[in-house]
């Protein structure tokens, strides 16, 4: 098991090395794969979670978990592996956990912006808000105030001097010390240390913070779209002549659209059957490949039936065919749903 500490925040060289020792010891559940490479030429790593042996990831419906994207903002960088070592170690034993990895797919990348936290992290740590790539304009600021680790703690914190006419007075509790600072003079430095106060929580209490991170992106992923097989038949009409039909149904929580917006701007397409035939066989009715539409799931329908409520399938779809084959030849038929996965069966014809 990778020796991983969730009371500390992990420089890019020791983040990746965790990652592939993940995908070593898990293979079964784990493969790991750059994505592409940041402006520094850092790879940007994204593992997929899953069951191999249930099924390929790709069609299985998926949840994308991404950390890290603002240079400073390094939690989530942790929650991403708070996941990744809930689900190996729990897959098996805890019921949901192996349900959601049997039959679905985790695409998480920790670290989006591994250039921007490389500066954040460092011994004089930098903040920036995005990526260390330039902006495509030559405009800076003017106030002559940067923000930089003055003097080389480790912290970037605030300055102050005093003001006969300030807005507020000293309290002896609070931690400032004095600092000479090259161009004001003699200062005091302290405050808030707002990389483990406001940006990220302080790394003795991280994981506490993260803890319930998990179970909340297993409950997102389990209420997806899901298509499986209702029913599937082949009845004989007589000189080899056959009619098939195919079922499918929405078993997940949401529609296959999941949004409505998705509908409105013409983000998603419908469920979509294709039948392949054996050689020989030809289509008497029908198409190759049929859209059936997007598949509603449970989200909208009531906790409980009430007085005049009707409960329609529209959670189901059936396609069918007219088919000539040879009689005990085989069918091939395929459902498949951009956001529900794809599902497929073979029929023997009597």
């Amino acid at each position: 098991m990778p020796d991983v500490r969730f009371d500390k925040y992990y420089r890019y060289e020791d983040l990746a090395s965790i990652l592939h020792s993940y995908a070593k010891e898990f293979p079964q559940l784990v493969r790991i794969e750059s994505i592409g490479k940041s402006y520094e030429g850092r790879d940007i790593w994204v593992l997929t979670v899953t069951n191999f042996a249930t099924g390929a990831h790709q069609e299985k419906p998926a949840l994308w978990v991404d950390g890290n994207i603002h240079a400073t903002e390094l939690a989530p960088s942790s929650v991403c592996l708070y996941l990744l070592q809930t689900l190996v170690t729990a897959y098996g034993t805890h019921a949901e956990i192996t349900r959601c990895l049997d039959t679905r797919t985790f695409y998480i990348c920790p670290r989006v912006n591994p250039d921007g936290a490389e500066l954040a992290l460092a011994d004089k740590p930098k903040f920036i808000r995005s990526s260390t790539r330039p902006y495509p304009h030559d405009e800076k600021g003017n106030d002559g105030l940067f923000m930089e680790d003055i003097d080389g703690d480790g912290r970037i914190l605030l300055m102050r001097i005093p003001d006969d006419n300030g807005a507020w007075k000293v309290c002896p509790t609070e931690d400032w010390y004095p600092f000479e600072h090259p161009q004001l003079g003699q200062i005091e430095l302290g405050g808030w240390d707002t990389m483990y106060a406001w940006t990220n929580p302080p790394p003795e209490f991280l994981e506490k913070e993260i803890a319930l991170f998990p179970e909340w992106l297993v409950w997102h992923l389990l209420i997806s779209p899901r298509l499986e097989i209702h029913e599937a038949s082949v009845h004989s009409l007589g000189d080899d002549i056959y009619r098939v039909q195919l079922v499918v149904h929405n078993t997940g929580w949401l529609p296959t659209n999941v949004t409505q917006k998705a509908l409105e701007k013409k983000l998603v397409r419908g469920c979509i059957c294709e039948i392949e035939l054996p050689p020989g066989g030809t289509l008497v009715t029908g198409k190759p490949r049929e859209e059936l539409g997007q598949l509603e799931g449970r989200a909208y329908k009531p906790s409980t039936p009430i007085r005049r409520h009707s409960d329609p399938t529209k959670d189901r779809a059936k396609v069918e065919w007219v088919v000539r084959v040879p009689q005990g030849s085989t069918v091939k038929l395929l459902a498949r749903h951009e956001r529900a996965g794809v599902v497929r069966t073979e029929l023997t014809f009597p």
